[in-house]
């Protein structure tokens, strides 16, 4: 549900720069049947926009390598998380849970009028008296109606059953199969309720529709003033605007403005291309911080239980791209609270990345020995926005890689930082960020090698089938909270680290850090050996399926 409402949200961005650029450039030209494939343009950019970024942000991984003296150091930028420490008092998830919620209850209440509209006009047309004429069935309504067509139907008014000029109109709307499109925009409002500017297509296209019937009237050699008082006379009675044809359109002012205006040029064709940059622009706008922020909230919420006491949300079971070990300090026994809102470097996470490949310095003595290692480093980022208390979560295991590690962070990362939010307030939030150090040495080593050990990072990453929000399901419909340990109230974090092989199948299942607790442990290992059965697409280098080892933290957590 909340996946669904995020992308709802998604959409309507994306619809709204669409509109205004139809809006602005071809809204009152001349080529009607042109403009009504732009306007159901707009409504497939909007809906396949993001799903095909996420396709091609699939398609290149960020990965990258920091040089020194001809050594590379490899930095990962994966796992990162965000706890608060000082998080103000109040249930802040409350408004994320309400948000899909009042979502699908104001889809129920469109769909609801959308079914009362759509049995009105049955009634008239299952009431009316039929006649066929040139495919199509003529329904004179027992009372007065504007005439109005919706598939083959073509409604009037008993005063209207002869009137050959209302049923051409009404014919040509049927010929062109215009009701298809009302129908379509129709269930679009049902699923974009929110969104004023569905309307407004909605109404866009109706209009269209109107033009291009005008236009093929009067180039029959109707005469234009007979045609236009015709118009003017028939805008009384009931009618379906919003999901049929009518001849009694409320944009009666532009009908007619539109039918003395003169062609427009050609060239203005070209204007439809800027859609995509504009659809482009709309992604871009559903990765600022704010929006995607708020995007990401909400596309987390689930009311599926895994057990009588525990409900996972997407920071109890993370996602490896946006989630790894969580070392925050915590001074008390209670369970620290997620930000809603997670720290941003400026210009965000892959400039993150950058700043910190360009500061590392890989000890040239280390380098030249072959000595390598994985460090990652916790630090605080703080209401005010700079980054403090950087720590040493896990050590690689050399002192000179922890401390460059370290330095590179202070150094690297020094710029002001928009800090994380709870309720809407600037908190102090625990970060951490792995950071790998491998040398040229080693690379060489693995590609030679047959069994090469998993690589840690991959220029593609390995992907569950239906991507990390089908695997964070699977392994939530797996996860069985020990009863004992719920109705005591315990709790913990298990961060269990994987292999995906080259054949698409995980191995080699260990605990990297445990929860203190056997039967957590246990627990974790066996929801995700036997809740990620399916078969994985590999990750690979240079376009070659490798081993990869794969991070993931499972929270456990209680109601309580």
């Amino acid at each position: 549900m909340g996946t669904l409402t995020a992308y709802s949200m998604s959409v309507a961005i994306i619809l709204v720069l669409e509109y205004i650029v139809y809006k602005s450039l071809l809204a009152n030209a001349t080529f009607y049947r042109f403009n009504r494939v732009v306007l159901l343009s707009c409504y497939a950019i909007a809906l396949l926009a993001i799903p095909a970024a996420d396709f091609v942000a699939g398609l290149f991984q960020t990965s990258g390598t920091a040089v020194t003296g001809g050594v590379t150091g490899g930095v990962t930028l994966g796992a990162v998380s965000a706890v608060a420490l000082d998080a103000p008092e109040g249930n802040e998830t409350g408004i994320w849970h309400a948000i899909p919620l009042i979502y699908i209850a104001g889809m129920a209440i469109v769909a609801a009028l959308t079914v009362y509209s759509y049995a009105r006009m049955f009634r008239i047309i299952r009431r009316g008296e039929k006649r066929e004429i040139e495919g199509a069935t003529i329904v004179i309504a027992e009372t007065t109606v504007s005439p109005f067509s919706w598939g083959r139907y073509l409604v009037v008014s008993p005063a209207d059953a002869d009137n050959r000029l209302i049923i051409e109109h009404e014919l040509s709307h049927i010929r062109n199969r215009h009701s298809i499109d009302l129908i379509f925009a129709q269930m679009f409002i049902i699923f974009n309720w929110f969104n004023p500017v569905a309307y407004l297509m909605r109404r866009e296209l109706s209009a269209v529709h109107e033009y291009d019937v005008d236009r093929r009237i009067l180039s029959s050699g109707i005469k234009a003033s007979d045609y236009q008082m015709l118009l003017i006379r028939k805008t009384v009675g009931p009618g379906f605007q919003s999901i049929a044809n009518s001849l009694n359109h409320s944009q009666l002012k532009n009908r007619l403005t539109m039918m003395m205006k003169s062609k427009s040029s050609r060239v203005r064709h070209l204007c439809a291309a800027a859609l995509l940059p504009a659809a482009m622009l709309a992604v871009a706008m559903t990765d600022f911080p704010a929006v995607a922020s708020t995007i990401k909230n909400v596309a987390a919420v689930s009311y599926d239980k895994v057990s009588e006491n525990y409900t996972p949300s997407q920071e109890d079971v993370a996602l490896p791209s946006r989630s790894a070990v969580n070392e925050a300090a915590d001074k008390k026994s209670e369970p620290r609270k997620a930000v809603e809102t997670m720290p941003q470097y400026p210009g965000g996470e892959r400039a993150m990345l950058q700043a910190l490949m360009d500061e590392l310095k890989y000890p040239e003595n280390l380098a030249e020995n072959d000595i390598k290692g994985k460090v990652i480093v916790s630090f605080t980022v703080t209401k005010e926005g700079s980054i403090d208390n950087i720590k040493i979560v896990r050590s690689a295991g050399n002192e000179a890689l922890d401390a460059e590690a370290v330095r590179a962070v202070k150094e690297g990362l020094k710029v002001k930082w928009t800090p994380g939010t709870v309720g809407g307030e600037a908190v102090d939030c625990h970060y951490t960020l792995p950071v790998m150090f491998s040398t040229k040495k080693e690379a060489s080593n693995e590609t030679a090698a047959k069994k090469s050990e998993p690589r840690k990072a991959v220029e593609t990453m390995p992907q569950y089938p239906g991507g990390e929000r089908a695997m964070l399901q699977a392994l939530m419909d797996e996860l069985k909270y020990p009863e004992n340990l719920a109705e005591n109230d315990i709790k913990g974090n298990v961060i269990v680290t994987f292999t995906v092989t080259k054949e698409g199948t995980i191995d080699d299942i260990n605990i990297m850090r445990s929860a203190g607790n056997e039967a957590l442990d246990a627990e974790a290992v066996r929801a995700l050996k036997d809740g990620l059965t399916e078969k994985w697409t590999p990750g690979t280098v240079g376009g070659e399926a490798v081993d990869c080892r794969y991070t993931l933290p499972v929270m456990f957590k209680t109601k309580k």
